[in-house]
């Protein structure tokens, strides 16, 4: 994999994307690249900007699914880079409680 700095080169894309507010398509190549990507701790984070990228879209749903995995993947790591285990946790309660999910949003709360 092409690495710039620290970063895979396919987020200078991502970013690009998110500058001019195309969301979905910031998605769209993050997903696209995810498979290149090697590192357990690169792999969560590229879920949690789905995550959050989704929950700028409104879609709920699609949030919960991507914070889901984020969760999972950090569960299997000690320690991660620069951000804490309970980010991923409150993106997903943000969205649960966006979609509804009260009880679900609480409980999220409480663990992060």
């Amino acid at each position: 994999m092409k690495i710039f700095g620290e970063s895979p080169l396919f987020y200078n894309e991502v970013i690009d994307f998110i500058e001019l507010e195309n969301f979905e398509r910031a998605i769209q190549s993050i997903k696209k690249n995810i498979d290149t990507l090697v590192n357990t701790d690169d792999i969560a984070l590229a879920y949690l900007i789905c995550g959050f990228l989704n929950e700028k879209l409104e879609d709920n749903i699609s949030a919960i699914n991507d914070f889901s995995k984020s969760i999972s993947i950090e569960a299997e790591l000690d320690i991660i880079n620069q951000r804490s285990k309970d980010v991923s946790l409150s993106g997903r309660s943000n969205a649960k409680y966006n979609n509804g999910d009260y009880q679900g949003a609480i409980e999220d709360k409480r663990k992060a």
